[in-house]
């Protein structure tokens, strides 16, 4: 037995823990509070004389290799934490209990959910053995047997799984000791003057990282090595019992800190979603708690639910416990750099002053230490801020320029993740211009089409190229509030404006826009397909920023009702707003001055709609209307009349040039007017939309002379003249040629049982003239119908009353339209 009069000791295990030594614990075994790692305890004459503190990782001799059949018992060490209290309102101003695990390791959670799994079994056929009182009935029963050796199996995975976390627990206290002295020296070294601050900054940033990581990986295999059931664990896991844990030595370290993040954001917003993952938990907890007992779940009994959510509210304690230690941390580091540029600029000062150093240069070097003991300053204000917090809306977000300017005093910074998602988008949106969208046609083939015609063209590579650079732009924006809103804009301006582009090119008549509309569905297309999924990238990119916003889940949902709406408002043409409407009016009158008699026939196209359109026969626009002015010749049968005399748009004549119909633009609210000089008949006027259903019809008459003005009947002896068709053909009046239409057999087309087909000319009294089939008993001209088929000599006979005329291959004959 030592003597009482022996110094007290101290014993830091190789995880950090301190312990105290009582005197009857000399020589005999024990195990570390926190790790579980079995220590030998030194005898006192194993030790230097005045000997207080001794460190594992100096000593291994000390320590204790796990055996399989150990006992679990351990010797008596009293706890000696020695911590700075947290403003947790969890421990009430207590001395802190060591932390739990901050994540789930799978092969621990393998293990216990595998041993309770087990216990559940063996009790269950101790229950239904134990009729007489006694247990060895079912310690006899194979299967009883068979999940002791099972069980023994788990065990010995979990023996070895804990020694593997022991001796990883080792060599993280070993890594971070080496860490937290190269930051003191690095910190001793810009204090003298070895370094420069900047450098100090870049340096000390890294190698801050490393610490933290090696803290969170302590905290968990400390954690790790405390756990004593599944839902500690993580919770219980339901898998087959004959599953045997493997790889148990494969232990991976999540939720570490990347390059691409700086430790004042991952420790703030760590504390907030601590926060946050707590006040779930409790309230899991409180909804748990207010179930019945007993009462089955699909997840197991309120026990079982209890239990989890106990332990889901213990790591979620944790984590908060673990995050505001890292804070303080953090306070901590931001108080030795502003002391640390404090010394520095002293350093200088002393060398400005023997004139080593010039005055410009101190003065610049006095101006950024200045301003990074501000930003410093700021920022250890924003952490005790943070640390006050009791809940995940009182934690502050890192706003301000101060945070960029302690961002980028750090080498190696990566851009964020939505940077990466809105490139990817940016380069999908290039990649459209080279696969195709309209009938095998790219945008730079479809650019060069349409180039010699309309210069608007340009836009169908112009645009993709804008879209993509202002995204790459957005992306390199600090703020991250406004990165997300500068997605949102790029989002909603790349959308909205190229389905206006698009749909606007179905009123163009230019062959670019023709053969943009050839093909299936439009989102269906390669070409639109990629351009759409990138502009899905940069809204993807707009979500992942502002969703770690506050305005985030204002901005989105806003932004995507926006975007739905402008998308429809284009689609239907601002709900049928924006599309042309014609009205269609026609008046006649007699010019009683011409010989012979002509009326004139008035139509006007009125544009009351709010988009402009287009009268022409060969355009594929969609606010294109065919328009024609026909003379009836038959039931359903017409043929075009002369060209109108006029044409005036609005008060503007416009030159027809003799052709049949001008590309004529008739904007909203104007009127176009067409003047044509007729005869009599029958006439229908016909505006027919080219891509749409619109289609109107206006029929009229022109009646014969009145009379007043008619000519009056020829005499018997000319009457006689004219009974046969070859006296009428020797010999016509005047009259009779104006009013006349000339009509010739051209081929006669008899087919099987068909009835036979006569292809007849018919030129008619203005002159026009038409080509076309005909049937028994069609009419040929004002009456004149085919009445009879001579197949032997192939003469068609028409008639018109009493009246006929035969007509032969060749022949042209006179049919006049008066009276019988």
């Amino acid at each position: 037995m030592p003597s009482s009069d022996l110094a007290p000791l101290r014993i830091y295990c190789v995880c950090g823990q301190k312990m105290k030594v009582s005197e009857d614990m000399y020589g005999r075994p024990g195990k570390c509070v926190a790790c579980r790692q079995k220590i030998r305890i030194p005898r006192p004459d194993e030790l230097p004389e005045n000997t207080g503190v001794i460190h594992l990782k100096d000593y291994p001799q000390f320590l204790r290799k796990v055996k399989k059949s150990a006992s679990r018992d351990h010797a008596h060490i009293n706890e000696e934490i020695e911590v700075a209290p947290l403003p947790d309102l969890e421990h009430n101003g207590k001395a802190r209990k060591a932390m739990g695990p901050l994540d789930i390791l799978e092969p621990l959670r393998t293990i216990h959910s595998l041993l309770t799994k087990i216990e559940r079994r063996m009790a269950a056929l101790k229950t239904g053995k134990d009729e007489n009182g006694s247990e060895d009935a079912a310690k006899r029963d194979p299967k009883f047997a068979e999940l002791l050796a099972r069980r023994s199996k788990v065990r010995a995975a979990q023996q070895d799984l804990e020694e593997e976390l022991r001796q990883r627990l080792m060599e993280t206290a070993i890594e971070l000791s080496a860490t937290q002295e190269k930051i003191a020296e690095l910190n001793l070294g810009v204090r003298v003057g070895e370094i420069t601050f900047d450098e100090y900054r870049a340096q000390v940033d890294r190698i801050r990282r490393r610490r933290d990581n090696h803290e969170r990986r302590q905290t968990n295999l400390r954690g790790w090595l405390t756990v004593d059931d599944a839902y500690g664990a993580g919770g219980y896991v339901d898998m087959p019992i004959d599953h045997v844990p493997r790889n148990t030595s494969r232990i991976a370290f999540s939720n570490e800190i990347d390059d691409s993040v700086t430790l004042f954001d991952a420790h703030v917003d760590g504390l907030r979603h601590a926060l946050a993952r707590r006040a779930n938990a409790e309230r899991k907890l409180n909804e748990v708690k207010k179930m019945k007992p007993g009462v089955l779940s699909e997840r197991g009994s309120m026990e079982e639910l209890r239990a989890e959510a106990r332990a889901d509210l213990e790591r979620s304690r944790a984590l908060v416990q673990y995050s505001r230690e890292r804070l303080e941390q953090l306070a901590d580091d931001c108080s030795n750099d502003v002391q640390a540029a404090e010394a520095q600029l002293d350093h200088m000062r002393g060398r400005l002053q023997a004139g080593q150093i010039k005055r410009e240069v101190f003065t610049v070097a006095e101006d950024s230490l200045t301003r990074a003991k501000i930003d410093l300053t700021k920022a250890r204000a924003l952490v005790v801020r943070a640390l006050n917090a009791n809940n995940a809306e009182e934690v502050p977000r890192a706003r301000g320029t101060f945070v960029a300017r302690l961002a980028r005093g750090r080498p190696g910074l990566r851009a964020p993740m939505d940077a990466w998602v809105a490139w990817a988008g940016a380069a999908l949106v290039l990649l459209s211009l080279f696969i195709p969208i309209a009938n095998g046609a790219t945008p730079l083939q479809l650019m060069r089409i349409g180039a010699s015609q309309a210069a608007s063209t340009h836009w169908f590579a112009t645009f993709p190229i804008l879209i993509a650079v202002i995204a790459a732009a957005a992306s390199l924006i600090p703020g991250i509030s406004a990165r997300g809103l500068a997605y949102c804009a790029v989002w909603l301006m790349g959308s909205l404006l190229a389905a206006a582009f698009v749909h606007e090119a179905r009123y163009s008549s230019t062959p670019a826009a023709a053969a943009l509309h050839i093909g299936g569905p439009m989102l269906l297309r390669p070409g639109i397909l990629v351009y759409s999924i990138g502009l899905l990238g940069v809204a993807a990119a707009a979500c992942m920023a502002l969703l770690t916003t506050r305005d985030g889940r204002r901005v989105l949902p806003i932004a995507a009702i926006a975007s739905l709406a402008g998308l429809g408002a284009v689609a239907t043409d601002m709900g049928g707003i924006r599309v042309p409407n014609p009205e269609m009016r026609v008046q006649t009158k007699l010019l009683v001055d011409s010989i012979p008699a002509v009326h004139e026939a008035t139509v006007s196209i009125v544009n009351t709609g709010g988009r402009e359109l287009v009268l022409a026969r060969n355009s594929t626009a969609a606010n294109a209307y065919q328009f024609s002015v026909e003379r009836r010749i038959g039931k359903n049968s017409g043929i075009d009349v002369n060209p109108p005399v006029s044409i005036i748009v609005g008060q503007t004549p416009v030159p027809s040039g003799g052709v049949p119909l001008p590309r004529i633009p008739v904007t909203q609210g104007q009127a176009a007017t067409f003047v044509y000089h007729l005869p009599q008949g029958d006439y229908r006027v016909t505006l027919q939309g080219v891509r749409n259903a619109d289609r109107q019809e206006n029929s009229f008459s022109l009646e014969s002379l009145p009379a007043a003005e008619t000519i009056p009947n020829p005499p018997a002896s000319e009457t006689a003249q004219m009974a046969t068709p070859a006296a009428a053909q020797q010999s016509p009046g005047v009259l009779t040629e104006a009013l006349s239409a000339s009509v010739s057999l051209r081929g006669v087309v008899v087919a099987g049982n068909r009835p036979a087909q006569f292809s007849i000319s018919v030129t008619l009294p203005d002159g026009a003239m038409k080509e076309q089939s005909y049937a028994i008993g069609d009419e040929v001209f004002t009456g004149w119908r085919i009445t009879e088929f001579n197949p032997e000599e192939q003469t068609v006979t028409i008639a018109r009353g009493s009246r006929i005329v035969i007509l032969r291959r060749g022949e042209p004959q006179l049919l006049d339209p008066r009276g019988l």
